[in-house]
């Protein structure tokens, strides 16, 4: 038998295919998905943001004595006017209240 040396064996086209496809073709779509997700996520998840005023309005509520609120009768941001009831008032004894408060610190 007689070598010939001077050329390599031929691989099909189909066989450099198949090992493309095993290789090579795997690492470039997880390049493309990776590339993919960080473009989505610097898109969408971004803090939202927005620019504007705010006018703040607090009061302070009174009363002519002292007590427990026992019911509130309105509700968060609800909006009232002057003389509306807010709040019912038990009128116990605030000192009576302090004193019992005192007991249990000791």
């Amino acid at each position: 038998m007689k070598k010939n040396s001077s050329q390599p064996i031929g691989v099909p086209a189909w066989k450099r295919w198949l090992e493309f496809r095993h290789r090579v073709l795997p690492a470039i779509v997880f390049v493309v998905a990776l590339l993919a997700v960080i473009t989505l996520w610097d898109r969408h998840l971004t803090s939202p943001s927005l620019i504007g005023q705010v006018q703040t309005t607090r009061l302070n509520i009174r009363t002519p004595s002292g007590g427990t609120i026992t019911n509130l009768t309105v509700q968060l941001f609800q909006q009232i006017q002057k003389g509306d009831t807010i709040a019912k008032l038990d009128p116990g004894d605030p000192l009576t209240a302090l004193g019992n408060q005192a007991d249990l610190l000791l």
